[in-house]
């Protein structure tokens, strides 16, 4: 299965990182949605690294790291590679938003950890509802503060 420097479990990844240069796209897509928040642009911008063996999955998520930073200096003089970087960030869920289909493992796992302290912190019904309204305001504040951004 995947190497030990994998950033999670190896029963979720469906490929070893050595094998998804030779994968299909579909199977190259959902190691990127396992490893990242699902987006199209993000699978155009990743898809043709992967095309180039990795060694391990940090290999890859760094080599995608780099490339995002790389997008992330054009963005300040781009409006179409802005819109694309936004896009991408984007598609991290929201901080206590209800469940969505489209999350990646990561995200999954987050939202769990993040429901979980939230019960325990507070008392049945009205302490969790309070939490989410207030992490309801906190995103919408932040997004105000930052257009086009996520508070993640």
């Amino acid at each position: 299965m995947a190497s030990q420097d994998t950033p999670m479990s190896a029963a979720h990844l469906p490929l070893e990182a050595a094998s998804i240069a030779s994968s299909s796209p579909t199977q190259q897509i959902a190691v990127l949605d396992i490893l990242f928040e699902p987006s199209q642009n993000l699978h155009d911008l990743a898809l043709p690294l992967l095309q180039t063996p990795f060694n391990s999955y940090r290999e890859l998520i760094n080599r995608v790291r780099a490339e995002l930073h790389q997008l992330a200096e054009r963005a300040a003089t781009n409006e179409t590679d802005k819109k694309i970087l936004y896009d991408i960030l984007g598609s991290h869920p929201r901080l206590g938003a209800p469940k969505s289909s489209h999350l990646s493992e990561f995200s999954r796992r987050e939202q769990a950890k993040l429901a979980t302290a939230t019960a325990a912190a507070t008392s049945p019904g009205q302490g969790a509802e309070d939490e989410a309204d207030r992490l309801r305001k906190l995103n919408e504040e932040y997004e105000r503060t930052f257009p086009g951004l996520r508070y993640v």
